[in-house]
């Protein structure tokens, strides 16, 4: 996943919303890549606990080519942590994505 490191900022659309043509842009953070799992912010509007499974879209961009590129791709939500550990001092709600 060449760019997404944690500080990274991305934006989610729901596929199913993508499709209809109504969709809302939801905006995150990354905390954690680890594997096909990315761990993020809790997005702009809250996701809930009926979100898990649904697919969403992912887009982020980044400077790799000196240019600012586009890249995207498919995710699944797979787990809302509510008590994830930011550092020694923070805890927040987390997501957890799994890349398709």
């Amino acid at each position: 996943m060449s760019g997404i490191v944690p500080g990274t900022r991305i934006d989610l659309i729901f596929e199913s919303d993508y499709h209809r043509g109504n969709f809302r842009l939801l905006s995150a953070v990354v905390y954690e890549v680890s594997g096909r799992k990315i761990t993020l912010s809790q997005t702009s509007q809250p996701l809930m606990p009926h979100h898990r499974g649904q697919s969403v879209m992912v887009t982020y961009c980044t400077r790799d080519t000196g240019q600012v590129e586009r890249y995207g791709f498919s995710a699944k939500v797979s787990d809302l942590i509510s008590d994830y550990q930011i550092d020694s001092l923070r805890r927040s709600t987390a997501l957890v994505l799994e890349r398709k």
